[in-house]
């Protein structure tokens, strides 16, 4: 089964990998997202410009594909309780040195 979704011709191409790393990295991000959001009681639209570096920059994604990725996986990530993060090690420290170096003064353990 293939795990990669092409979507139009000039869309980004969306992995199911991907997107599960997406949640993964945002929830860990979810503290700042939800910093940054008027009502926290549903996901915002978008993703806040201050997490945006961050996560392009952890996940190796341009901004197209993460707001592709948000529309498809916000609900999910706003749901999902914070115990349920299944980060691995590796990722949990690619995301904090990328937000120690964008200064979002999120990290996490």
């Amino acid at each position: 089964m293939n795990s990669t979704t092409h979507i139009g011709d000039t869309a980004p191409v969306f992995s199911i990998l991907k997107a599960s790393k997406f949640i993964r990295l945002c929830l860990i991000a979810r503290h700042t997202i939800e910093s940054e959001s008027a009502d926290i009681s549903s996901p915002p639209e978008s993703l806040p410009s201050r997490i945006l570096p961050v996560l392009t920059e952890s996940l190796k994604l341009s901004a197209n594909e993460l707001t592709l990725y948000w529309q498809a996986c916000k609900s999910e990530v706003w749901e999902s309780p914070n115990e349920d993060i299944q980060a691995s090690q590796a990722e949990i420290e690619t995301y904090n040195k990328c937000a120690l170096q964008h200064g979002t003064g999120t990290s996490f353990t």
